[in-house]
């Protein structure tokens, strides 16, 4: 029996706001084989931009604060052959709000004013 490596395809760069609900990836999707495959993920550069847990084929990505994280999922069959896929996730954070602003009426003619 001829042992072949898994295929990799694709996963998209990822962008979402702070507080957008979690996004579960089928990684069955992603990567091909004969053999039934194994997942893990042996890099995320940031796990509080992103927590990332595999179960199954599941990778389930819980986004967390603002910033940039960069995660690489490998898959691995039987013979011990791999590949990998690597993918950027941003979240972009929420606007703190410093102080409101007041109404202002200003007439015509008024003088200019500073604020």
């Amino acid at each position: 029996m001829v042992n072949t490596p898994p295929t990799a395809g694709t996963i998209a760069d990822i962008v979402v706001n702070e507080g957008a609900p979690t996004r579960v990836i089928d990684l069955d999707t992603v990567f091909t084989n004969t053999d039934p495959l194994t997942y893990t993920v042996p890099q995320n550069t940031d796990p509080t931009v992103v927590n990332v847990t595999v179960l199954g084929s599941n990778l389930t990505l819980d986004f967390g604060v603002g910033g940039t994280s960069t995660i690489t999922v490998q898959a691995e069959e039987p013979g011990g052959e791999t590949a990998t896929v690597t993918f950027n996730v941003r979240v972009n954070a929420t606007p703190v709000v410093i102080s409101t602003i007041t109404n202002i009426i200003a007439n015509v003619n008024d003088p200019d004013q500073t604020f």
